[in-house]
């Protein structure tokens, strides 16, 4: 019942705003008043009425996507004129990817956000990265296109009333996009255009981390693996973290993820420890990466017993819910299936569906690692049971 009214309220809410606009449509646009309206309505039939509202409904969420793939654009847009160059662009799950010299759609998802465009940064790690364009890009795009479609609406008199509608709903979905990324906050835990922007302005240091992994994103993405990253690029253990920021706590979990890929899981299980100390000040979605892997990591020396106390409800459901667009969360179900559950029919089968959509994934470095890590453990697993 509670995933029925999960999925439901979103279409009931949007069903009430579209009621909502319609009416306030007729009364200022209209021939007829909004009492004539009511009359006209009770003369309906209730299917009419539901096919009226349900294409209100749709039109809206169509002016919604249109407006993701503004803002989208609009970052993609900003970023190549600032010196970025192009490696993915995704609205929603739907991901434009660049491999091997062509274009290929694919399919991936990041909690906390419904679009994204992954570009590579210009210079190196200590230059100083052109960066407020390349946030402020989408909301711009937003604004302009809003601002566009509400003046035709205000001001052209003469055009059909489904048209004058969806400049309406187009124009306020801009403005709604451009207000929830032009207004410095987080969601989910992640920053948002405007706080990344007002971050990156007080911690200019946290550019370096924002070179390093938006270049790193970039590399995985073509292939390579984690271990293959420079040395140079991370802090040493010394350094100090602020572990409520993004950028800084990316980066312990980064050289977690080319220590698992290099085998040496002591260090790793160390980091990943260190970083877990600290869960009360990481936002949220860090928190679940850091449990998934600190788990993984446990499960490869052996350590169940603790590897089952971090496998809670709201770890399995974060990493079921990216499984199918993620190699690393079905590295993370293989591993409970045999580590924990004893169920190597279901490992073996998870390991045979990622070998064999390997070439679907999103980050190519990364899958090539999760299958050789995966590997590795039903590796122990046999010669443990031996």
């Amino acid at each position: 019942m509670k995933k029925l009214l999960k999925h439901l309220l979103p279409f009931l809410v949007g069903a009430l705003i579209g009621a909502v606009l319609v009416v306030a449509s007729i009364a200022l646009f209209g021939e007829i008043s909004v009492a004539e309206f009511g009359r006209g309505l009770a003369r309906m039939g209730v299917l009419t009425i539901a096919a009226c509202a349900l294409e209100g409904v749709l039109l809206m969420f169509f002016c919604l996507f249109l407006q993701v793939l503004l803002h989208e654009a609009g970052h993609l847009v900003c970023g190549l004129l600032s010196g970025y160059r192009f490696l993915s662009f995704r609205v929603f799950s739907l991901t434009l990817v660049r491999q091997d010299g062509r274009l290929r759609l694919k399919r991936y998802k990041l909690a906390g956000t419904g679009g994204q465009c992954l570009l590579a940064p210009p210079g190196g790690p200590d230059d100083r990265v052109p960066y407020f364009w390349y946030y402020a890009g989408g909301v711009a795009a937003n604004l302009l296109s809003a601002l566009l479609a509400l003046g035709l609406w205000a001001w052209v008199d003469e055009m059909p009333f489904w048209l004058r509608l969806f400049l309406l709903l187009f124009g306020l979905m801009g403005l709604l996009l451009a207000v929830l990324n032009g207004i410095p906050r987080r969601v989910g835990g992640l920053c948002n255009d405007a706080c990344n922007i007002v971050l990156l302005r007080r911690r200019p240091a946290d550019l370096r981390y924002m070179w390093i992994q938006l270049t790193a994103a970039a590399l995985i993405q073509t292939g390579t693996s984690p271990r293959s990253l420079p040395d140079e690029w991370f802090p040493s253990s010394d350094t100090a973290i602020d572990y409520s920021d993004l950028m800084q706590v990316s980066m312990p979990l980064m050289q977690a993820s080319r220590l698992q890929d290099s085998g040496r899981w002591d260090e790793a299980c160390t980091l990943l420890d260190d970083v877990y100390a600290h869960r009360d000040q990481l936002l949220g979605l860090l928190r679940l990466e850091t449990e998934a892997e600190l788990l993984f990591t446990l499960l490869m020396l052996g350590r169940t017993d603790r590897a089952r106390s971090l496998w809670t409800a709201p770890l399995k459901t974060y990493v079921t819910a990216h499984s199918r667009v993620s190699s690393a969360k079905q590295r993370i179900l293989f591993a409970v299936a045999l580590g924990l559950d004893a169920d190597e029919p279901k490992a073996q089968a998870i390991l045979a569906d990622v070998r064999r959509r390997r070439d679907d994934y999103l980050m190519q470095g990364e899958v090539t690692m999760d299958i050789r890590l995966m590997e590795e453990l039903a590796e122990k697993c046999r010669i443990s049971a031996e």
